[in-house]
Parts: structure tokens; C-alpha cells; sequence
């Protein structure tokens, strides 16, 4: 689980753009490209956004309309995923 007061930072050097409630990624070093649903899209706009991990959770969850122990649950898998990609951080990067 993480930190819900800590922050998420997306990697600056990555291009994206919301298609029709999704999201595609390019990472212009790797030439790798990720495409969010419209629930993670959606995350990825509150990360955008600078929310706190724990006021996306509330967010997930009131947009969702599920429990906050899911909506932790389901931001974990979407962090863990995207941070073994490198597009997303739990501390800023240097």
C-alpha cells in the first residue's frame, strides 16, 4: 500500500492526450506507447492534477461508486503498473 499523503509525479518527458475518454502515453526514450481506459485515464488526470493519493482514492470513489479499501486497491495495481514502466513515481524523480 502506499503513502495516501504522499503525491505521484508522471515522467515529464512522456507525451500524452485524452482520445474519447482514454489516454495514450509515448514515452519518446523508449518509443513505447500505453493507452489507459477511461478509469485510468481518469487517475492519470487527478495525477496530472496534482491531487494527493488519498484525495484520488476519494475520488475513484465517489466518481465509481465503490469502496474506498477498492479504490485504494485499484490505484496500488495502476501505480504498480505504471511505475515498472517508468511512466510514474512515487517521489520525484531527479
Amino acid at each position: 500500500m502506499v503513502d495516501n499523503d504522499g503525491h505521484l509525479y508522471i515522467d515529464e518527458s512522456l507525451t500524452w492526450r485524452l482520445l474519447d475518454g482514454d489516454a495514450v502515453i509515448v514515452s519518446p526514450q523508449t518509443g513505447k506507447i500505453r493507452v489507459l481506459n477511461h478509469v485510468g485515464a481518469f487517475i492519470w488526470q487527478k495525477v496530472v492534477d496534482k491531487l494527493s493519493i488519498s484525495e484520488i482514492v476519494e475520488a475513484i470513489t465517489t466518481n465509481y461508486g465503490i469502496s474506498p479499501q477498492q479504490a485504494q486497491t485499484d490505484l496500488d495495481t495502476f501505480i504498480d503498473d505504471l511505475a515498472q514502466r517508468d511512466m510514474i513515481f512515487r517521489e520525484r524523480p531527479r
